[in-house]
């Protein structure tokens, strides 16, 4: 008899673990769901401000319009559905060579209190920099700098994502 309750109390046990996952897991959310949405208030209303304290190089000129955008999250993730991370994206045009230009983003990123932000080995198409719970991408795009007037394109991604704790 004893061997034949072995089975079923193991799965009893994998059910009841489960269910505690599955409880734990909905607090979780109605906790942090408040937050998420608060902070995401806090970001909209920032981003812009945030881009326009920055600024661009002198003689950059926007290439496109730019966008704002909520990446969503993946089908299987638990947060599917709700807003945590919001991202603006703008291509700009500057005179010079993409060297300069992330000098100048460099230099100015730094005296603002923003740090490069690095993972793995350090890329040369694109430059990230990081505060709080925000991501400044400097990504390289088209290359006219041995023109007559030399210029190059780059994309500006400002991202804010209530998970980021990139300091860490």
């Amino acid at each position: 008899m004893k061997t034949q309750l072995r089975p079923f109390l193991g799965i009893i046990l994998i059910f009841a673990i489960g269910a505690g996952l599955l409880i734990f897991q909905r607090q979780h959310i109605r906790k942090h769901l408040p937050l998420i949405s608060a902070g995401l208030a806090d970001a909209e209303k920032e981003g812009l401000k945030i881009i326009e304290r920055i600024g661009v190089p002198p003689g950059s000129t926007p290439y496109e319009e730019g966008s704002k955008t909520f990446p969503a999250e993946s089908r299987n993730s638990m947060w599917r559905g709700a807003k945590i991370r919001v991202t603006w994206r703008r291509e700009w045009q500057s005179p010079g060579n993409h060297e300069s230009v992330e000098q100048w983003y460099r230099e100015r990123l730094e005296s603002l209190g923003w740090q490069p932000f690095l993972i793995g080995v350090p890329s040369t198409v694109e430059k990230s920099f990081w505060k709080d719970k925000w991501l400044l991408t400097l990504q390289r795009g088209a290359d006219f700098s041995t023109d007559r007037e030399p210029y190059v394109r780059y994309t500006l991604v400002l991202e804010w994502d209530y998970w980021h704790n990139l300091g860490r």
